[in-house]
């Protein structure tokens, strides 16, 4: 009974499914359909995109209303910045593609962008290869000028610096395929340092513990020749070029990295200058008292969007324990009048403002 039953239902099954695909295939063939006008559609906009060219190019009041797209194709490896003579929204962006082309679905990855209601745009210094194209949305509210300037040629692009060894006080340009690690040179302990990569690259940069963001220019007073790490990876297209600039530090600094776990020396009544890094630097200081005191903490930095936090500790030998702490409403503090006993103390101050300069 049991292999009638189930020779009488296969038929059944076989008729259901056969109902169930005529009814279900031609809504998928239409969805279909529909989808692949739509790249289609997409692909055909993005053929038809204008090239922006070195220097001034022009857009009219009507593209940029629906917004316009251009593709960014430079001749030369350079720093590149990108102006609009309007208030807008301007976007770059690439295709994660081997050819840096819409292949009819890889979406576009976001890189960076400026947006602003009231002022003219500007996107930039970024580090732009000829190997690979960009693709920039552009839109506004009135007829504006797109400018495209060159402000550093980037040649020649070397092999990656060798393995475990210093690097000189040097521009190198190179291809990115592996994690680059080297040293900084023990014998200029007071450096600037700058880590730029192509915009389609994620990039994780560090100077000893201090990871380095690729906004600019960063003093770094070192006692000793700290490691130099340095990835930038894509998930597709040519690999990425990467800028490592080193040069001497024109400016003057108290403190010496890493001072995170080991402390700088402060004297009392003296001016300690320092630098807190982006990305929640931290260092710390310490001092002795002879005799019981009352000090006041002062601390201001010359970044006006500059926040910090300010502790004060008792220390004895590896224990501390908190006696004061403050966070800053804007780019300096004062402490009101604390009284002090005799004894070692630690004061840490941490960077927590979102900036990417150095304060």
């Amino acid at each position: 009974m049991k292999l009638i039953h189930r020779f009488y239902l296969l038929p059944a099954c076989t008729a259901l499914l056969v109902a169930v695909m005529l009814v279900v295939s031609p809504a998928s063939f239409a969805q279909t359909d529909k989808q692949m006008a739509k790249m289609a559609q997409q692909a055909e906009i993005l053929a038809a995109a204008p090239r922006l060219g070195i220097g001034e190019n022009t857009f009219s009041a009507e593209a940029l209303a629906d917004g316009e797209l251009a593709w960014v194709e430079v001749e030369q490896n350079g720093l590149y910045t990108l102006s609009v003579s309007q208030p807008g929204a301007l976007i770059l962006s690439s295709f994660p593609t081997e050819d840096g082309r819409y292949d009819g679905r890889t979406k576009p990855q976001q890189h960076a962008s400026a947006k602003s209601l009231d002022n003219p745009l500007n996107l930039g210094p970024v580090l732009l290869s000829r190997a690979h194209p960009y693709l920039v949305s552009i839109s506004g509210q009135a007829a504006a000028i797109v400018t495209l300037t060159l402000d550093e040629l980037l040649e020649p692009v070397t092999e990656m610096p060798q393995a475990n060894t210093p690097v000189k006080l040097d521009t190198v340009v190179y291809e990115s395929t592996a994690t680059q690690t080297s040293k900084l040179p023990d014998s200029h302990p007071q450096l600037k340092i700058q880590v730029l990569a192509d915009p389609r690259a994620t990039l994780n940069a560090r100077v000893g513990y201090q990871r380095i963001t690729s906004a600019g220019m960063y003093p770094w007073a070192a006692d000793s020749a700290a490691p130099v790490q340095i990835t930038a990876s894509v998930t597709g297209g040519p690999p990425p070029l990467v800028l490592l600039r080193i040069t001497e530090f024109d400016g003057k600094v108290d403190e010496t990295e890493p001072n995170h776990s080991v402390p700088n020396p402060l004297d009392v009544n003296a001016p300690f200058d320092g630098v807190l890094l982006p990305g929640a630097d931290k260092d710390f200081l310490a001092f002795s008292l002879d005799s019981a005191q009352y000090l006041t903490v002062q601390v201001e930095s010359a970044l006006p969007q500059a926040r910090f936090d300010v502790a004060l500790q008792s220390s004895e030998g590896n224990k501390t324990q908190l006696l004061w702490k403050r966070q800053s409403s804007s780019a300096t503090l004062n402490s009101e009048s604390l009284e002090m006993a005799a004894g070692d103390y630690r004061l840490d101050l941490q960077r927590r403002d979102g900036d990417k300069a150095p304060a």
